[in-house]
């Protein structure tokens, strides 16, 4: 598995899982006018989302915030009450440094405005569940894949014992290796046990092993470790995506 690869799947700045049931709660933080208007025009016939009107500073209850400037996003950051909501970027084509620092930011996607008619609800549905998509867009320019593990490194703290050395053998089980492989794919706790048949509480005990066999404490932290050690990697052929013959 090639670091490209690697860093498509951390989801680094995955939200908290959300579970209302209900239409997504979409605030459109936009001042531009003309922007917001296409941005509404694009959201407002689909039924799944809820639009929320209003200025920024009013509307602190809802799921996802689209924004137009980057530098926004940090400004939501420290207004927005915990659990904090999703945060996606409408904006013209971006580069490189762009798509990096907004998700450093904390979007979890990024929309060209040339594309907001196909793409925004989507991305939006995509977020309102947890994923990160901006980390499919990064991951996909090799470029920059090398700056986001070091955005990785830094965001995640040192563990106060370091991991076992490269090499060693796959402390995993089959199981366990299935749960990483899914938070290596984004997902969400609720959405590993529907994958495998276990419940919520079955992959949380389970992250909990994985964390002391990689001695960390973060998802994101403990995919890095097992991603660079090739622990990702499935030697007795367990498939991912269902039981193996050893699941415990």
């Amino acid at each position: 598995m090639n670091s490209a690869s690697n860093l498509a799947q951390l989801p680094l700045f995955a939200k908290a899982e959300r579970g209302s049931g209900g239409p997504v709660r979409t605030h459109i933080a936009i001042e531009d006018a003309t922007l917001r208007r296409k941005v509404v025009r694009a959201l407002s016939a689909i039924s799944e989302l809820s639009l929320v009107p209003g200025s920024f500073g009013h509307n602190a209850e809802v799921d996802v915030r689209v924004f137009s400037d980057v530098a926004q996003l940090s400004q939501a950051a420290e207004s927005d009450s915990l659990p904090a909501p999703a945060y996606v970027l409408v904006a013209g084509d971006a580069g490189d440094d762009a798509l990096l620092e907004a998700l450093e930011r904390g979007a979890s996607a990024y929309v060209p405005a040339a594309r907001i008619s196909g793409d925004l609800a989507a991305a939006l549905l995509r977020v309102a569940g947890g994923e990160v998509p901006l980390l499919e867009d990064i991951a996909v320019r090799k470029t920059v894949c090398g700056r986001l593990m070091e955005m990785v490194r830094r965001k995640e703290p040192q563990p106060e014992q370091a991991p076992e050395k490269v090499g060693m053998d796959n402390p995993f089980s089959p199981r366990e290796r299935q749960i990483i492989r899914g938070i290596a794919d984004g997902l969400t706790s609720h959405a590993i046990g529907k994958r495998l048949g276990l419940e919520g509480q079955t992959i949380k005990n389970y992250t909990t092993r994985i964390f002391a066999k990689t001695r960390t404490h973060k998802r994101a932290h403990a995919v890095a470790v097992a991603s660079e050690r090739g622990w990702l990697d499935s030697p007795n052929g367990d498939s991912p995506n269902g039981n193996s013959s050893n699941g415990k």
